[in-house]
């Protein structure tokens, strides 16, 4: 298995694709657009949705990102009290991970926050950052200092608080992934 793409001496990581959350409560579909983009499977954002059970009310929830991962005939594994080295981990056997974090509220710290939740895909890694497929974000990598990640790195759903949570997707047939340099022919 290939590993994660070294940038440079001091950066690791994974080429997902970009994708863009089409309303203020579908950055958990995008994020699984991306995920499985990145194995070469190909879902538009409004069939995820519908698959997901998003709504405005409570977004995207994980029990069914896990739900639909199975019913693809992947592994869709929920990870509780992860560290920030066992992101790297999986970055570095070419596994994103989708984050469960607080994001995009106006607060100035989101410790002690648990309504602000956000997807964010990690892709990869420095020494001081996690660089992730940010829904929110069009067009570009963003990037989370570990020590901002650490405090806004929680979420809750239905009452069930997850702390540093992270998902894992991963098909059984795992033969294809992205090439964001691939010609591909307009059919």
């Amino acid at each position: 298995m290939k590993k994660c793409n070294l940038i440079s001496k001091d950066i690791c990581m994974i080429h997902v694709p970009l994708c863009r959350q089409g309303t203020a409560y579908t950055c958990g579909v995008a994020a699984v657009q991306s995920v499985l983009g990145y194995y070469c499977i190909d879902y538009r954002q409004d069939i995820l949705e519908e698959n997901l059970k998003s709504n405005p009310q409570r977004g995207t929830k994980v029990e069914e990102i896990i739900k639909f991962a199975e019913s693809i005939n992947a592994t869709g594994e929920l990870l509780l009290n992860l560290k920030i080295d066992c992101i790297k981990e999986y970055l570095s056997l070419n596994l994103p991970v989708i984050l469960m974090i607080q994001a995009w509220g106006e607060k100035e710290s989101y410790e002690q926050t648990w309504e602000d939740g956000h997807y964010v895909v990690a892709c990869g890694y420095d020494k001081y950052n996690i660089i992730c497929m940010d829904p929110s974000i069009l067009g570009n990598y963003t990037y989370i200092s570990n020590e901002k990640l650490l405090s806004c790195w929680h979420d809750q759903s239905d009452g069930i608080k997850y702390e540093k949570a992270g998902i894992i997707i991963v098909p059984t047939d795992f033969s294809c992934l992205y090439n964001p340099n691939e010609l591909k022919t307009l059919n």
